[in-house]
């Protein structure tokens, strides 16, 4: 027994270390309004704050169905990020920029540009477009190497 209560006030202090993090995150980008939330928002707004340090758009501050940024010629755009091998996607509409976060804070873009050109290759499989489903992202890095120059989202000079 005395090994659970060990483990247990363990889980108790990191969750605590965990929230603390939260918390200061939330606080330094509250004029972004992300909330990093433990309950599978934490990595949805890293990627969403790392994507507005490095690309040319503007976050929106409220949460918007299918959208999370724009850019400067009003392009809608969708952010995903993941820390796996595979990303989510669900919008056909506008653009989508993905991303993979790695361990030390870095990051890789995987895809840039319409969100059309990712339906339209995965557009036989089930689901499309009406649920979120996940690709892999060699699979989705393939198809950004594809997006003409002017159809990318830019980065910030």
């Amino acid at each position: 027994m005395k090994n659970t209560i060990d483990n247990y006030e363990f889980l108790k202090l990191q969750i605590k270390v965990l929230l603390d993090i939260q918390k200061s995150m939330a606080q330094k980008f509250s004029d972004k309004n992300r909330k990093f939330t433990l309950d599978g928002r934490l990595v949805g707004d890293l990627g969403e704050i790392i994507v507005d340090m490095h690309y040319d758009i503007t976050l929106h501050n409220v949460s918007k169905p299918k959208f999370d940024a724009e850019d400067s010629k009003g392009r809608n755009i969708q952010i995903k990020a993941t820390f796996q091998d595979a990303l989510t996607f669900k919008t056909k509409e506008g653009y989508y920029i993905g991303i993979k976060i790695y361990e030390d804070g870095s990051f890789k873009e995987i895809y840039n540009g319409p969100a059309k050109n990712i339906y339209k290759h995965f557009e036989s499989r089930k689901g499309i477009g009406e649920t979120l489903l996940r690709f892999a992202n060699a699979k989705l890095n393939e198809l950004s190497k594809e997006v003409r120059k002017e159809d990318r989202i830019s980065l910030r000079k």
